[in-house]
């Protein structure tokens, strides 16, 4: 449990562990040369740290503590057992979405440095990153996980032209044989 104030990482940090917001708020503050500045709140069922976790990076930002807040906290062996457990299609596409988020701009950024079109990793990323109808029919057992693939998928369709050929839509399984990670 993190009390109102208390200061969960510091900008620069090494990453080492990641935490999903079970009850509670955290302001994630950037250094600048005016001084701190809020970039975002977030609360319930939030993850935040995972980005430093995921690919060893010092920390972005610096997490506080807005209001007493409880966390599940996860380290990063615990992480790598958890991902070896996805299914393998899972794995790959956590894996390469991860891949893309690291190695591309949101498209936005990339529109103001002149590049409009949508590139062959665009395209490929697009046959692997699930649409929102399967990601509301999969069934996660780990609160975590789910947040944490929620999230990629968030951060990938982000860096994402908007008007770029919609995804094959993909059947969800019937009812009876639900997914479960």
């Amino acid at each position: 449990m993190f009390k109102r104030g208390d200061r969960v990482f510091k900008e620069g940090d090494k990453g080492e562990k990641a935490y999903l917001i079970e009850k509670g708020k955290i302001a994630i503050v950037k250094q600048s040369p005016q001084g701190p500045i809020v970039v975002a709140s977030i609360g319930d069922k939030a993850i935040f740290g995972e980005m430093a976790l995921i690919d060893g990076s010092s920390r972005m930002a610096t997490a506080v503590a807005a209001e007493d807040t409880i966390c599940i906290i996860l380290n990063a062996r615990t992480l790598a057992d958890k991902l070896r457990a996805l299914p393998q299609k899972l794995r790959f596409a956590f894996e390469n979405m991860v891949e893309y988020v690291r190695k591309t701009l949101p498209f936005d950024s990339r529109q103001k440095a002149g590049a409009t079109a949508e590139t062959a990793q665009d395209a490929r990323i697009r046959l692997i990153l699930p649409t929102p109808l399967d990601l509301s029919t999969m069934k996660w057992e780990d609160p975590f996980m789910k947040a944490l693939f929620e999230m990629i998928c968030e951060y990938t369709r982000r860096r994402l032209p908007p008007n770029a050929p919609a995804t094959p839509p993909v059947v969800p399984k019937p009812p009876e044989d639900p997914l479960t990670y």
